[in-house]
Formats: structure tokens, C-alpha cells, sequence
């Protein structure tokens, strides 16, 4: 193999290099790109989750206002029983002072 034919192979593994740095160049911008999309959608995952959570404690505290609430009108409901049982008691008392 004369010293021409040694350049010429010479030539095609750097144009062969070349082609795969090339590539991976390309690979690298891709991988590049792909990480800045994952860290934006992390980050859109971080801001969703801490709105979520925001919500289910607003939604928590909605729930415990509501629990007392209900605990307040029962509460209530048991007044105005006793009440009305007494307002009943008062009338069967009237009731018999005006029948003698």
C-alpha cells in the first residue's frame, strides 16, 4: 500500500469521525433539550402540586367548618326540643288550670 492510497484511508476515518462527532453533537443538543423540557415540567409539576395542596387545605378547612357547623346545629336542634317539650308541658299545664 503506497503512501497515496494510506492518506486516502487516513481521509476517510477523519471524514468518518467527523460524521459521528457531528452525530453526537446533535445527540448532545437533543439530550440538551430533552433535559430543559423535563426541568420545565418538573417545575410546572412543583407549582401544580403546591397549588393542590393549597386546595386540599382550603378544602380541610372548608370540611372542619363544616363538622362544626353541623355540630352547632345539632346542638341547636336539641335546644329547640327541649324547648318545644317544654312549651308542650306549659300548654297541658295551662290546659288543665283552665279546665277546673
Amino acid at each position: 500500500m503506497g503512501l497515496k492510497e494510506r492518506f486516502e484511508q487516513i481521509l476517510e476515518r477523519l471524514d468518518s469521525i467527523d460524521q459521528r462527532l457531528n452525530h453526537q453533537g446533535s445527540l448532545l443538543a437533543a439530550l440538551q433539550h430533552s433535559a430543559e423540557v423535563a426541568r420545565a415540567e418538573r417545575e410546572s409539576i412543583i407549582i401544580a402540586l403546591a397549588r393542590s395542596g393549597g386546595q386540599i387545605a382550603e378544602i380541610s378547612r372548608l370540611s372542619e367548618d363544616i363538622i362544626n357547623r353541623m355540630e352547632i346545629l345539632g346542638s341547636v336542634q336539641e335546644l329547640i326540643k327541649e324547648n318545644l317539650r317544654d312549651q308542650a308541658l306549659d300548654i297541658n299545664l295551662l290546659k288543665k288550670i283552665i279546665s277546673f
